[in-house]
């Protein structure tokens, strides 16, 4: 019989190999899109991508705890705490996100499709290359912080409800 301490080091270690796992299947997956230069030959291993997170937020749906919002160190982030606090680690993480983005859509154009004809507004123009990622930078950086706030915010309405009703 397992105790709460083995079943918690028993818990951090099938997350740990989960996370190496998913990890390569992404590098993988990019390997191999770069390599053969098409999607379809990737789809098994996108679907993957996607049922991965799905599956462990569906199974993990009934610890409300789990979806509260944290920082970068792993901590929760309260209600109680600075707006600001909170405002400033979604900013960070939508500016992660959003540079993450970037970054791909260059590598895509670099060694993929090895054309720059979606970033452009008029044929030949290096200008409205960098005129055009920026603004899929900005974009991609609004979306991501204004998702990120309304999730982090009825993450924790949910939560704190969820202890009100268990204290009552």
């Amino acid at each position: 019989m397992m105790d709460e301490r083995n079943a918690e080091l028993m818990s951090k270690s099938m997350a740990l190999v989960l996370a190496i796992l998913y990890i390569g299947l992404i590098i993988y997956t990019v390997i191999k899109y770069i390599l053969l230069k098409n999607i379809d030959s990737v789809i098994i291993e996108v679907l993957l991508i996607i049922a991965i997170p799905s599956l462990v937020a569906f199974f993990a749906r009934k610890d409300e705890s789990l979806f509260l919002p944290r920082n970068f160190k792993g901590e929760i982030i309260d209600e109680k705490q600075d707006k600001n606090k909170r405002f400033k680690i979604a900013i960070f993480g939508s500016l992660a996100f959003a540079l993450f983005c970037l970054i791909m859509s260059i590598f895509d154009g670099l060694f993929v499709s090895k054309t720059w004809e979606s970033f452009e507004f008029v044929k030949q123009s290096n200008l409205n290359i960098i005129i055009n990622i920026t603004f899929n930078f900005v974009v991609s950086f609004v979306i991501f912080l204004v998702l990120s706030l309304i999730f982090n915010a009825i993450s924790i309405r949910r939560y704190n409800k969820k202890m009100n009703e268990m204290g009552d």
